[in-house]
């Protein structure tokens, strides 16, 4: 087992035998009901996915391997270590998976009662990553399983737009 990040909010693991990461929550529980509908939402949305919910306070997800950087690394007009994949098509690429799991996540509240919405409470570009696939292009991932929840009212949709926003801004400065 690896350690990938130990805070006072949680600690993720890497199980390199199963090829597997467990997350552990610090500070809040792991929900059953938020696992289904989590489940249910990444069948559409470009984001890590879970797997199943260890315990009350863990929960299993996919490993990605390839990692970059974060998207905030990314979007940096100063890193010229990155330039090389700071292209149209990618930033297009990026502002559409931001953009898709915003959708997928107005779709899973339309099935939720009264004004409540599936969103998104830390929705930022350090919990974007850059992905190296197999054909030497490039991807992007949503991170950050357990910020996504059932919030009360439309919130988390600032954080949303200053995402989309500074990709935008980037956009202008470099392509």
């Amino acid at each position: 087992m690896e350690i990938l990040h130990d805070s006072e909010v949680s600690k993720i693991v890497y199980d390199k035998q199963s090829n597997i990461v467990h997350k552990t929550l610090k500070q809040k529980p792991v929900d059953e009901h938020w696992v289904r509908l989590y489940k249910e939402f990444q069948k559409t949305a470009p984001v890590v996915k879970i797997i199943d919910m260890v315990d009350d306070h863990t929960y299993s997800m996919e490993y990605i391997p390839n990692i970059i950087t974060t998207v905030d690394e990314f979007t940096q007009s100063w890193s010229r270590e990155y330039s090389f994949i700071r292209n149209k098509n990618n930033l297009i690429n990026l502002h559409s998976t931001i953009l898709e799991s915003w959708q997928s996540a107005m779709r899973i509240s339309k099935n939720l009662d009264g004004d409540r919405f599936w969103a998104c409470g830390d929705i930022k570009l350090t919990n974007i990553v850059v992905v190296k696939c197999k054909n030497n292009t490039i991807n992007f991932k949503v991170m950050d399983a357990d910020s996504w929840g059932i919030r009360n009212g439309y919130q988390s949709v600032d954080t949303f737009y200053q995402s989309q926003l500074k990709v935008a801004l980037v956009m202008q400065r470099l392509v």
